[in-house]
């Protein structure tokens, strides 16, 4: 199978993926991928290996990915660019990833994500008794509160992984009057039949916030993931506001 000079534009990634160019390899049950790239506004992605499969189910994979400043996404909301070598090799009871990922530039426009901003509160949820009646039955059940997705509704049982994410800086989360710029390390680790780790650390190198039309400078910033399957970092976060002659600071654990 045989593609020349490709293009492919995806709304998910907002990124003109262009020079396409594939070559497989169809022999019995094996499938040899002896080139795949996509090329992007800043840099390509190339994927190499095989795979092997047993009446078109996956029996066996050997995958190699590298990107060099590839641009993943390019969205009103986020812009990423990150260079890569990652492997998948095993068999359907047990692959294994790991590999390297460096973000060398990002943006994060806070106001763009879906979802962000103020809840919209219907009427029916307030809780003034009688006003608005009870509203739709899904609001108010009697069997306790929703369950809440975890790590392990996702943990893809037969899978390893053990994946380093640099981010050197120039790592930007932005928003009205919001500029604060990221450095850190992270490893993501996963056995077989367990939930995926999160280890390491994100600071922040400079910047500042904006809260009720005060600017704050952000003096110091660590969020630590101590490695437990929860996600649910240790926040260590300084920032100060100079009033008048006093230099405020806020110290937030």
């Amino acid at each position: 199978l045989l593609l020349r000079d490709g293009v492919l534009q995806l709304a998910a990634t907002g990124e003109r993926y262009r020079d396409i160019q594939v070559h497989f390899i169809f022999a019995g049950d094996r499938v040899t991928i002896e080139q795949l790239q996509l090329g992007s506004r800043s840099g390509p992605l190339q994927v190499t290996g095989w795979f092997e499969h047993a009446n078109l189910a996956l029996r066996q994979v050997d995958i190699a990915v590298s990107a060099r400043n590839f641009t993943a996404m390019h969205t009103s909301a986020v812009e990423a660019v990150v260079a890569a070598d990652i492997t998948a090799r095993g068999t359907l009871q047990g692959v294994t990833v790991a590999g390297s990922v460096t973000v060398p530039q990002a943006r994060l426009r806070l106001e763009q994500i879906p979802g962000s901003g103020p809840k919209v509160v219907q009427p029916w949820e307030l809780t003034i008794a009688g006003v608005y009646g009870p509203g739709p039955k899904a609001l108010g059940t009697d069997k306790g509160p929703a369950a809440v997705s975890t790590s392990d509704d996702l943990s893809l049982p037969f899978m390893r992984a053990d994946i380093q994410v640099d981010i050197p800086r120039n790592v930007w989360l932005q928003g009205p009057s919001t500029a604060i710029e990221l450095s850190g390390n992270m490893r993501v680790t996963k056995d077989l039949r367990a939930p995926f780790i999160l280890s390491g650390s994100i600071e922040t190198v400079r910047g500042y916030a904006s809260y009720y039309g005060k600017r704050f400078t952000v003096e110091s910033g660590h969020v630590t993931f101590t490695g437990t399957p929860e996600v649910n970092p240790m926040l260590d976060v300084t920032v100060v506001q100079k009033v008048s002659d006093y230099l405020v600071s806020i110290h937030v654990t």
